[in-house]
């Protein structure tokens, strides 16, 4: 699906990669302070997968609106996405 949305290979791969190291830490991190696998827990990484990968689409589609805004400047592009973006993202995660 997120193929035929930016119909590019870095705007497929960047967001599941994004998404699954978030998902190895944290089931890591899980892992490594001894808590149990239960009902409750067990919905955790169909949650920050959902949220992650928003966040990410979000993320990605306004890079590609900077990026035609600002003239073929990466950085420049990256810097108003974030911008623009952090507080909507970070609120969507706590």
């Amino acid at each position: 699906m997120l193929f035929a949305v930016f119909r590019s290979l870095s705007g497929t791969l960047v967001p599941i990669a994004a998404v699954s190291v978030g998902l190895a830490w944290t089931t890591g991190l899980l892992s490594a302070t001894g808590q149990s696998f239960n009902v409750i827990s067990n919905i955790l990484p169909v949650l920050l997968l959902t949220v992650g990968i928003s966040n990410c689409v979000h993320i990605v589609s306004r890079y590609s609106e900077e990026y035609a805004q600002t003239g073929q400047d990466r950085l420049e592009a990256a810097r108003r996405t974030m911008a623009h973006m952090a507080v909507a993202c970070m609120l969507t995660l706590s």
